[in-house]
């Protein structure tokens, strides 16, 4: 698979990016009067960093996530269900925390309607180590012709039954190629 762009990223911990992450909620939104834990260390920390992402990328409506909202505006989809944590019963979404082959951290997200096919994208520390997101292409669940997420545009997307299905193996290898350490 041949990629015409890469985009610049930081390699770090996975420990150092959910703190980044971690600070990067914390300036988007104020959550219930900014009732956060100090840090993101421990299991506890991890397990509600999924709330804390959704809700700044959901309500967080200034110049602190406007760069990763911008990053996500190359698809149209709806925010009404939003997912980052791995799940085994689902095995073939890519959620979670996880390296790039360059040592870059990834939280793997997906966001979608009742109606919509989910949207898969991974949010990762830029060379400035400040949050970005990035939409792969290859092996994802949205439509490339629309720009938008399959449910959209049903005189267009025909039926459910057709819509394609998440490549794990070609998505995360879209997503290890693309970023580049710089």
């Amino acid at each position: 698979m041949t990629f015409k762009t890469t985009v610049p990223a930081a390699r770090m911990s996975k420990e150092e990016f959910i703190q980044i992450l971690f600070d990067w909620a914390k300036l988007s939104i104020d959550i219930d009067g900014g009732d956060y834990p100090n840090d993101w260390t421990g299991d506890e920390g991890y397990d509600d960093l999924d709330g804390y992402i959704s809700n700044a990328l959901v309500q967080g409506y200034n110049v602190i996530n406007s760069v990763v909202l911008d990053d996500l505006k190359k698809v149209q989809f709806n925010w009404e269900n939003f997912g980052s944590k791995f799940d085994p019963e689902y095995p073939n979404d890519p959620l979670g925390l996880w390296i790039t082959s360059e040592g870059v951290p990834v939280l793997g997200c997906c966001a979608y309607g009742d109606w919509e096919r989910p949207v898969f994208f991974v949010l990762y520390p830029d060379k400035d180590k400040t949050v970005r997101a990035y939409i792969p292409k290859a092996g994802n669940t949205w439509n490339t012709e629309t720009k938008s997420a399959y449910g959209n545009n049903p005189d267009i997307d025909g039926s459910e039954r057709t819509w394609p299905r998440t490549n794990i193996a070609i998505y995360k290898a879209d997503v290890d190629k693309r970023l580049e350490v710089i």
